[in-house]
């Protein structure tokens, strides 16, 4: 049995892959918000307003949606940026990280 080390450098993650990650955590809160709020406007509850005026029936659950994907966007841009600036920011105050493993070749 050879025992090998090996080493991995940490890298920052890019800014793709955290839109992705906090993308897929937005709609997992603004989803069953959003589906919530126009199944409660498809039965006639006033949860759903554009200029002033309730919506209710098919076009409350489409604008529910759509409200729910906006916010969905927005949350994702805010949060992804500051998220991504944060990282930057703690990768040049922090020295280069690595991760020391071994592989047991059997």
């Amino acid at each position: 049995m050879q025992k090998s080390i090996h080493t991995l450098q940490l890298k920052s993650l890019t800014v793709g892959a955290v839109m992705k990650l906090l993308f897929i955590a937005n709609v997992m809160l603004w989803g069953p918000f959003g589906i919530f709020i126009s199944l409660a406007a498809l039965f006639g509850s006033d949860t759903v307003k554009w200029n002033e005026e309730v919506v209710t029936g098919f076009g409350g659950v489409i604008l529910a949606l759509v409200i729910a994907g906006i916010f969905c966007l927005i949350a994702t841009a805010i949060t992804g940026l500051l998220t991504y600036l944060g990282i930057r920011i703690y990768s040049a105050l922090r020295p280069e990280a690595s991760l020391s493993y071994i592989d047991e070749d059997g």
